[in-house]
């Protein structure tokens, strides 16, 4: 079964110069390219989107910009984010920002950046989602595309914000793109006092 969407955790740990000189991540992050890079391999040519937790209305967004200014981290600091630097785009807030940034490394290490002007962000606010008709609104504006990129995470501020949680309104969405999924979770143990224990990076098949 191929890789339809990848749910990777929705720290900006994961992008390099995020955290400064420190990297604790960087297993992590090997973890979710190579996850990135079987999603891409199963999308083949078509559309790819980013899909995470997010204020506002929910408005799809083609050719988005990330930033890491929602986290106090200057965009400048970051090299990551130097193919947009001439964007005038406005930005995606930050657990959009990571799964496209992580999708961008996948596309660049395939030689494929150039599809990043095609790539659409769809960021759910809980609120809109919550009720089925929003849910099947928002769902509607991702059929089609071939390959999701998943922001993990929980919204900001709730009580459920583990690594691989799910923010309600990103939740309903998902549920609607398939009758149901297979999930193959990827787990790694990571040993650092400040973070959690373990990250999971999940890659969801349609049966």
């Amino acid at each position: 079964m191929p890789v339809r969407a990848v749910v990777l955790p929705a720290t900006p740990l994961l992008v390099p110069g995020v955290g400064g000189t420190v990297d604790p991540l960087a297993p992590v992050r090997q973890r979710v390219d190579a996850a990135v890079v079987e999603l891409l391999d199963d999308a083949g040519a078509g559309t790819l989107a980013v899909l995470a937790h997010g204020s506002g209305d929910g408005t799809r967004t083609h050719g988005p910009r990330p930033s890491f200014a929602g986290a106090g981290v200057p965009d400048a600091r970051v090299p990551e984010l130097q193919p947009w630097a001439a964007s005038q785009r406005e930005a995606l807030q930050v657990p959009a920002s990571v799964a496209l940034v992580c999708l961008a490394g996948a596309l660049e290490a395939r030689g494929a950046r150039t599809r990043l002007s095609d790539v659409v962000a769809l960021e759910v606010p809980a609120a809109l989602a919550a009720r089925p008709d929003n849910a099947a609104r928002l769902a509607a504006d991702l059929r089609g595309v071939a390959g999701i990129v998943v922001a993990g995470g929980g919204a900001p501020g709730s009580l459920d914000a583990t690594p691989e949680a799910l923010a309600p309104g990103v939740a309903a969405v998902l549920a609607l793109l398939a009758s149901s999924w297979v999930p193959e979770v990827r787990t790694l143990a990571v040993e650092h006092e400040h973070l959690p224990g373990e990250y999971r990076v999940t890659l969801l098949r349609e049966p």
